[in-house]
């Protein structure tokens, strides 16, 4: 009875442990307005990691996770477009892939909770406060990428990048892996 107490409750306080650890890791993604003084980058990077992206190149800032969808780099773009130069030589690249639609852990986490509130995808609070969970089932990419994201929503969101990059004087790339 007692060793089963015990392993409980170590088990308990190992979960705990890193469940911390997750929140510093997805709260080190987060780019603070207001403690991070950079700003005027060349260039912004949005999407899925791939062998083609060069990182840690001055003047870049870098917002990737694996299998993020288009969905969410529009709205990450959408966050944090006002980090590039206002002089129009502003680039973003999304590097994307038709696998996957929505939103997962690690997008909700890099936006403000102001952003999320605004997209009206608000994610369980569950998501929020024990990411440990879900960090699991996404490393297993069960629970980032529920359905493929159709044709015609795929082509609306390229054309809806497009048209915000533009009316913002911004070059885009839409890069498809």
């Amino acid at each position: 009875m007692w060793i089963v107490i015990t392993i409980a409750i170590v088990s308990f306080v190992i979960a705990i442990r890193l469940n911390i650890i997750i929140k510093k890791k997805v709260s080190n993604q987060r780019f603070r307005l207001f403690d991070d003084r950079r700003r005027n980058f060349d260039c912004l990077v949005i999407g899925i990691p791939n062998k083609e992206i060069i990182l840690n190149k001055e003047g870049t800032y870098y917002a990737l996770w694996q299998n993020r969808s288009l969905y969410a780099s529009y709205v990450i773009l959408r966050a944090l477009f006002s980090l590039l130069k206002e002089d129009g030589n502003g680039v973003v690249k999304i590097y994307t892939n038709r696998k996957c639609d929505g939103m997962g852990y690690f997008d909700y986490a890099i936006l403000h909770s102001r952003t999320i509130e605004e997209e009206r995808c608000s994610p369980n609070v569950f998501i929020r406060r024990l990411p440990l969970l879900f960090y699991i089932t996404q490393r297993f990419q069960s629970f980032i990428c529920q359905k493929q994201i159709s044709n015609d929503r795929y082509d609306l969101l390229c054309k809806n990048i497009t048209e915000f990059c533009k009316n913002r004087n911004i070059k885009v790339n839409i890069i498809e892996i």
